[in-house]
């Protein structure tokens, strides 16, 4: 369920941030593509969440803070962050550890409201102090970068329709396959091959 999503994720997190503390976070390092999606995303999370949480639209503002949190973070960005995580460029490896923390940290005090236990329980685990007197998460515009939104977007259709495909033929995910992608678009196209690392991680071709 979702408590265990976010319970598994943060737990990830923590378990990956070995001699990293809450003060190390630095954003300023060299970003990449799932990078500025992750910190995209989340911008534009917290700006609706915001005002849909003044508008007393509570169940509109929980829907698209658990989608984030559920699809875009948990399911998309822990899973491309483990391509550096694992990698020997340490820079890289600590840009992608302060987002995860960075995102993580958002997350968790903006679903404070709806689980408070869960939260402070886990919040505890990545910064001194309680959640309930932290700082709430702020929309960082030079984080924002809507073409690269766009384009994990594009990415993670592909991958989602050679995922379906293996499942309609009964091909196991952990069996090699051919993969062939047609556009007719020359920009999508190059996109694809300057990112074909990311389709390789979860399509297994």
């Amino acid at each position: 369920n979702y408590i265990n999503k976010i319970w598994n994720a943060s737990r990830f997190v923590i378990m990956n941030l070995e001699g990293f503390e809450y003060s190390d976070i630095d954003l300023s390092g060299e970003k990449t593509l799932a990078d500025k999606y992750i910190l995209t995303k989340l911008a534009k999370t917290i700006e609706d969440f915001e005002r849909l949480f003044e508008k007393y639209e509570f169940g509109e503002a929980s829907r698209i803070l658990y989608n984030f949190v559920w699809e875009e973070f948990c399911s998309w960005y822990i899973e491309i962050a483990k391509i550096s995580l694992n990698g020997e460029d340490e820079a890289a490896k600590n840009t992608t550890k302060s987002i995860l923390v960075y995102v993580l940290d958002a997350s968790l005090k903006m679903l404070h409201p709806f689980m408070p236990f869960v939260t402070e329980e886990i919040y505890g685990q990545i910064s001194e102090g309680t959640i309930v007197t932290a700082e709430y998460p702020v929309v960082r515009p030079e984080f924002e970068n809507e073409e690269a939104a766009a384009g994990v977007e594009a990415l993670k259709d592909v991958i989602r329709s050679v995922r379906n495909s293996r499942a309609e033929v009964n091909v196991a995910p952990s069996k090699p396959i051919t993969i062939l992608i047609k556009t007719s678009d020359s920009k999508l196209d190059a996109f694809f091959n300057d990112n074909v690392n990311y389709i390789k991680r979860f399509t297994n071709p």
